[in-house]
């Protein structure tokens, strides 16, 4: 991913979503807070509904 884009969005040969990989703030669970990579990936099941697992 490229320093300049906040959002990058990979997809297989049939057009469905791979994953989202987007610049965004976490939120630990005590309350701090760090600026970073998030990713989502995506799977599908045998009829091609999407079935998102989070990364």
């Amino acid at each position: 991913m490229d320093s300049y884009l906040r959002q990058n969005l990979d997809y297989d040969a049939n057009g469905n979503r791979q994953s989202d990989t987007y610049w965004d703030k976490v939120i630990y669970a005590d309350g701090g807070t760090a600026a970073g990579f998030t990713t989502e990936g995506y799977t599908y099941d045998a009829i091609k509904i999407n079935v998102s697992d989070y990364v």
